[in-house]
């Protein structure tokens, strides 16, 4: 468990755990209504449930890559089924909040009529993934050329999974309502 909290995973997390200390859930609500009073005829009624929902959405997104992040370190170290719980509780608390969170986004919103904030959330979301991704391969190569393996399996895990994560969330992007009718045109 120190192991996974360590120099390899804390490398990977500073900079996912810090966009989440900084407010950034002010800063998105203030860019979507300043759109849609700047922009957009019709107003959004629901901005601000849509902006709560997406966030917790994005945060369990996040504990639940977290958790994939330190099973494939536990699968890489062979040390998996002595230390499964920490992966166990980080996946399976962020898939049920996550779950919990698309639901009431799909049955209580708008969000086929106003998808801005479904935007705005999943390019928040590529932008952390992306960083993540980025923070893990340069550490990962730092790693590599120290002969330090033991940090590279979490970062080199990192890699792996949140760059999957990151072309998941491109194609999540591409098929929002909004990019489909622009590709219709």
């Amino acid at each position: 468990m120190h192991e996974l909290l360590g120099f390899g995973i804390g490398s990977v997390l500073f900079p996912i755990l810090s966009y989440f200390l900084f407010s950034i859930v002010l800063i998105i609500f203030i860019l979507i209504k300043w759109r849609m009073d700047h922009a957009a005829k019709d107003k959004d009624p629901q901005v601000g449930l849509k902006v709560l929902l997406y966030y917790f959405k994005t945060i369990a997104l996040h504990v639940m890559l977290a958790g994939v992040v330190a099973a494939a370190v536990g699968i890489f170290t062979d040390t998996l089924s002595e230390n499964y719980s920490f992966p166990l509780a980080l996946c399976s608390v962020g898939v049920l909040i996550y779950a919990a969170h698309l639901v009431l986004i799909i049955i209580f919103t708008n969000r086929c009529s106003f998808p801005t904030v479904a935007r705005y959330f999943t390019a928040y979301n590529i932008f952390i993934v992306g960083i993540a991704t980025i923070v893990s391969a340069v550490m990962s190569i730092i790693f590599l050329v120290e002969g330090d393996y033991d940090s590279l399996n979490t970062t080199g895990a990192a890699v792996i999974v949140y760059s999957l994560a990151w072309a998941a969330q491109l194609i999540i992007l591409f098929n929002i309502p909004l990019f489909k009718k622009l590709a219709k045109k």
